[in-house]
């Protein structure tokens, strides 16, 4: 198992130097794997925006609580 989630962070890794992109949108909500590799892809910057457009829409963090974002 340790070795398959490594495998999978070298590939995203990869893939995001040469331009791509390693995630598709399904399942990274809960995937602390497939999280790494959006912060990695995103930077923290972005995911704060991320953030950001989360709490314009959905203030009360009622929508899929937990998911992606812990409410801070």
């Amino acid at each position: 198992m340790k070795a398959g989630k490594a495998a999978i962070l070298e590939f995203g890794r990869e893939a995001i130097r040469l331009g791509g992109a390693p995630l598709a949108e399904h399942g990274v909500g809960r995937n602390p794997v497939k999280q790494q590799l959006l912060e990695q892809l995103y930077g923290k910057d972005g995911i704060g925006q991320m953030r950001a457009v989360k709490d314009a829409i959905d203030p009360e963090w009622k929508l899929a609580p937990g998911v992606l974002f812990a409410r801070t």
